[in-house]
């Protein structure tokens, strides 16, 4: 939609880290090292601008990739109902992180991205209001 590389967030996990996801056992540290790799990914791919999807659960994990980055970065929270969410994570096939982990994911990792200057959009059911806020972050130059 927005005409930039996308990158999946989930791919840059290890095998060790989809087992620790898929045993509830995942760790902050882990997530950083996560987060590191991506980083190291968007620095030597050489394009200007990228799209990265993650969950960010968390304020550190938020501030981390703005230290990371060596340019502007934008984080956009996209909130849907959770029987919605549920109902997505049981249509994945062979994923390492089922619907039956997501009520003690969020109430161990969720933070609200309350003042952190997200865009917020706050109903994933309506697609054509993502693409709208997706496109702007088209590239500019």
């Amino acid at each position: 939609m927005t005409g930039i590389p996308m990158y999946d967030g989930d791919d840059f996990h290890t095998n060790d880290d989809r087992r620790a996801v898929a045993q509830g056992i995942f760790t902050l540290e882990r997530r950083h090292a996560q987060l590191k790799r991506i980083s190291t990914k968007l620095r030597t791919a050489g394009t200007p601008h990228a799209l990265v999807t993650h969950p960010l659960p968390d304020r550190e994990s938020r501030a981390l990739v703005r230290r990371l980055s060596t340019g502007d970065v934008r984080l956009i929270h996209v909130t849907a109902p959770l029987d919605l969410i549920k109902e997505r994570l049981r249509a994945r096939k062979d994923h390492h992180f089922g619907s039956d982990l997501l009520d003690a994911w969020i109430s161990k990792h969720w933070q609200e991205p309350c003042g952190e200057n997200c865009l917020v959009i706050e109903n994933g059911l309506d697609n054509q209001l993502l693409e709208d806020q997706l496109r702007k972050f088209g590239p500019s130059d």
